[in-house]
C-alpha cells in the first residue's frame, strides 16, 4: 500500500509489516512483538485513515501507527473488557466518512468510533448475512456494502443515543 505520504508498506503473510526506503532501495522491517512493533508476522490488510495513521490488520489484531508520534497503538480481543475486538482475526479495515472504523473479523465486524473510543459490534443476529466479513465499502450516499461469506448486505447508519448510531441492514 503506497501511502499519502508516498511511502510503500508491504504487509507478508509471513513476514510482519515492511517499510521500502526508496532511496537507497532498501526495507525497514517490523519485527513482530518488539519494542514499538506489530504484534503479528501475518499482516491481512492495511489502510491510511484521514489523519495518516496507518491500520494492520492481523492475525493476532489490530496495529495502528500514529503519523505524529511514530508510535503503535495495538487494539486486541480481550475477554475481561467487552470494549475490544470480537476477535483477532482481521479480514479487512475501512474508514468510513463519518470517521467510524470498521474492522471486519472472521466472527462479525467491529465499528470503532475514535471519538469515544468505544466499539460496537455487528452480528449475523443483527442482519449481517454471515458472520465472516470479507469486505467493506462505502457508497457516494454515505451507505456501507459488506461483503460475507454469505453474501453482501447494504447497511444504513441513523444518529442514536448518547452519540452512537442505530444500523440498519438490507
Amino acid at each position: 500500500m503506497e501511502d499519502s505520504s508516498n511511502r510503500l508498506w508491504i504487509g507478508a503473510f509471513a513476514g510482519g509489516l515492511n517499510l521500502l526506503n526508496r532511496d537507497n532501495k532498501t526495507f525497514f522491517h517490523y519485527k513482530p512483538f518488539q519494542a514499538n512493533s506489530v504484534n503479528s508476522e501475518l499482516i491481512s490488510s492495511m489502510f491510511e485513515d484521514k489523519d495518516g495513521n496507518l491500520w494492520c490488520g492481523a492475525y493476532y489484531g489490530v496495529d495502528v501507527l500514529i503519523k505524529k508520534t511514530g508510535k503503535f497503538v495495538h487494539y486486541i480481543h480481550d475477554l475481561k473488557n467487552h470494549n475490544s475486538l470480537i476477535m483477532n482475526n482481521i479480514t479487512c479495515i475501512s474508514q468510513d466518512s463519518r470517521g467510524l472504523m470498521w474492522i471486519g473479523t472472521l466472527e462479525g465486524m467491529n465499528i470503532l468510533n475514535p471519538k469515544t473510543g468505544k466499539f460496537d459490534l455487528l452480528l449475523k443476529e443483527n442482519g449481517l448475512p454471515e458472520n465472516i466479513v470479507l469486505n467493506i465499502l462505502e457508497d457516494n450516499n454515505h451507505e456501507l456494502w459488506l461483503s460475507t461469506a454469505k453474501g453482501i448486505c447494504n447497511l444504513t447508519l441513523k444518529p442514536g443515543k448518547n452519540g452512537g448510531y442505530i444500523y440498519q441492514f438490507r
